[in-house]
């Protein structure tokens, strides 16, 4: 379904158990797309056989390993990188603050960290994760999780900021919702996603949608 809506990159998750048949399927389907691997910590520690799947990661031309470790292990990420070079290591969990984000770039555990604002805190936790990440030429992939476009069109706009490097983890609410709270969000012919040029959020919700979904109600006076 992606690369039928032209995206040109996709994530695909993997486990010890479930890593190399997935990669080679859609390697081998499609070679010329840019292949990331997310292990969300399934392989727990460094061992010859992380090692191992991880070579032959990078033998079949995937881009990065996303977390493959736990969180608080550095140590087995750092080695990893040492061991692989050819296939960047990205921490994900790993990382809320800026300052877990110095910790494990300072022992060599990450070629790019993914900050996700509704991981961190919220999106003004998140730019201050982004301006540790410049100020140190870190890469950063903006990325979320269920949030429907109002919550996407934050990471847009974070993801767009002109002193991001690194690709970004954003996909269309659409492949969550049949029907969205909001729009105004739009993809390119290529996947990518425009970056609203409107004030604000630069999208509209509808509220009658909203209306299907609420729960609770309070009116607020603004003096």
């Amino acid at each position: 379904r992606l690369v039928d809506d032209q995206f040109g990159q996709v994530k695909l998750k993997v486990t010890p158990e479930w890593c190399l048949e997935p990669v080679s399927a859609v390697r081998s389907t499609y070679p010329w797309l840019v292949i990331h691997a997310d292990a969300n910590e399934s392989f727990r520690h460094m061992s010859d056989e992380a090692t191992e799947a991880v070579r032959r990661f990078a033998a079949l031309g995937v881009a990065s390993i996303e977390q493959p470790f736990a969180a608080d292990d550095f140590a087995s990420h750092a080695h990893l990188r040492r061991q692989v070079p050819d296939i960047q290591v990205v921490l994900d969990e790993s990382v809320h603050s800026p300052g877990e984000m110095v910790g494990a770039v300072t022992v060599g555990a990450a070629d790019a960290i993914v900050v996700k604002p509704g991981i961190v805190g919220g999106v003004q936790l998140a730019a201050q994760v982004l301006d540790a990440a410049a100020r140190i030429g870190l890469a950063v992939r903006v990325g979320g999780m269920l949030e429907t476009s109002v919550g996407r069109a934050g990471l847009v706009a974070l993801a767009s900021r002109s002193d991001v490097i690194g690709t970004g983890d954003v996909s269309p609410s659409s492949l969550w919702y049949d029907v969205d709270v909001a729009s105004g969000l739009s993809r390119t012919t290529d996947g990518d996603i425009e970056v609203p040029l409107s004030p604000g959020w630069g999208i509209d919700v509808d509220l009658s949608v909203a209306g299907i979904e609420t729960v609770d109600q309070h009116d607020v006076a603004l003096s």
